[in-house]
């Protein structure tokens, strides 16, 4: 019989998308699976019911409840009961492909590793523009790994497939906001290989309220931190000095990517939070012009818009403004 594979789902006023997202693991071709519903103290009716109807109807499917804490402590409650040698996690308004599982359990076992990453897809939005492309198929040491991490590849912790052991010694860190960076940045450290398969198994659903869509605020800056943590931790060491350059990157991506953020939460009002943020990064990126005109990686596009952004913040928020009024536009005239 195949290995018992558990999927923890964390869910939080969900309810909208909650049926897709768990008729599409349970629709999965392989037969030997749990799900593991974590409750993170929802106060939807409707994410209520829908928790407590498939959990009475599907022997399979485990419902735990907890207050609320975040992601990340809801995901580390999952692991504590889930029973399966292998573990996935789906966040509740995502859904995944019906051979993902099947798929991703064969991948292991061929290449013989404790994890397999895999790419997401976005539904409705094109994502982040990273340079280069995703490797071929095959197992790859953690230096490969990191130098594509680095570069904006599966960070999210929903793009791999874990053996349940790697959780005896990495959980994921609580309180924080994008710690799903930090946990596979430390994850990939203690892997000697890791298998990548290139099929696009699971949906991003961009979604009013999510992190993506949301405005500015102060926890925003946990990206700032773990960037700089990897960056430094990068520079000290002698096994990993050579992805410097990746490490740089990623700084400064975070950095031109909140900057943007913070302007356009304040053209919309939400001036407060979003200027702490916009003064932290821009100061950020003035500190590290010389690596903005030198880094092998960051493209064009990001250089001219690190340059505006601290120098004119005025005139790429007008700027910004104008695009988004002409794209409402043209969506408008196409209906």
């Amino acid at each position: 019989m195949s290995d018992l594979i558990s999927v923890i789902v964390p869910i939080y006023n969900t309810g909208q998308y909650l049926r897709k997202c768990i008729d599409s693991i349970l629709n999965q071709d392989y037969p030997n699976f749990e799900i593991i519903l974590v409750d993170d103290g929802s106060k939807d009716e409707t994410t209520i019911k829908l928790c407590d109807s498939y959990a009475s109807r599907h022997p399979n499917i485990v419902l735990t409840r907890k207050e609320n804490g975040g992601s990340s402590s809801a995901r580390n409650a999952g692991i504590k009961v889930a029973k399966g040698e292998y573990i996935c996690f789906i966040d509740s308004d995502d859904y995944i492909e019906t051979d993902m599982l099947s798929d991703l359990y064969r991948f292991i076992k061929k290449y013989h590793t404790r994890i397999v990453f895999f790419e997401l897809e976005y539904d409705n939005y094109k994502g982040f523009n990273r340079p280069g492309s995703i490797p071929n198929e095959g197992v790859y040491d953690k230096l490969k790994i990191l130098h594509y991490f680095l570069l904006g590849y599966w960070h999210s912790a929903c793009t791999a497939m874990y053996n349940r052991k790697v959780f005896e010694h990495h959980l994921f860190p609580t309180g924080e906001a994008n710690e799903d960076y930090i946990f596979k940045f430390n994850l990939i450290c203690d892997e000697e290989k890791i298998a990548i398969c290139r099929k696009n198994y699971y949906h991003y659903v961009l979604r009013n309220g999510s992190n993506t869509q949301s405005n500015c605020n102060p926890n925003n800056l946990d990206w700032l931190k773990h960037t700089k943590f990897v960056l430094r931790a990068i520079q000290s060491s002698s096994i990993y000095h050579s992805l410097q350059g990746e490490a740089r990157y990623q700084y400064l991506i975070s950095n031109i990517i909140l900057c943007n953020k913070a302007l356009l939460s304040m053209s919309k009002g939400f001036y407060d939070s979003s200027n702490t943020v916009y003064e932290i990064a821009s100061k950020n990126l003035k500190a590290c012009k010389k690596w903005i005109i030198k880094n092998p990686f960051l493209r064009f596009r990001y250089r001219l818009m690190a340059y505006i952004i601290m120098f004119s913040p005025s005139l790429y928020r007008r700027t910004i403004l104008l695009l988004l009024s002409i794209k409402n536009k043209r969506h408008n005239c196409g209906k």
